[in-house]
């Protein structure tokens, strides 16, 4: 089974069209969930094995979208 981290990158390499908060944010993703079950730490571990700038890019751009709504 994947973790919630892979689970959020799968999605964000299999989307590239979400590029800007207000994408993320017609996710409805309940925030507080979310930052609880991931582990940032783990979350940028599985992110260098992709290997993508762009990835790396929608994944910063997620991060900083969790940060400013709280």
């Amino acid at each position: 089974m994947a973790t919630p981290e892979k689970c959020f990158l799968d999605f964000l390499y299999l989307n590239p069209n979400i590029q800007t908060d207000s994408h993320f944010y017609e996710l409805r993703l309940n925030i507080a969930d979310v930052k609880s079950a991931i582990d940032f730490d783990l979350f940028e571990k599985y992110l260098s094995v992709f290997n993508s700038k762009a990835l790396s890019n929608r994944a910063a751009i997620f991060i900083h979208f969790l940060g400013n709504n709280s």
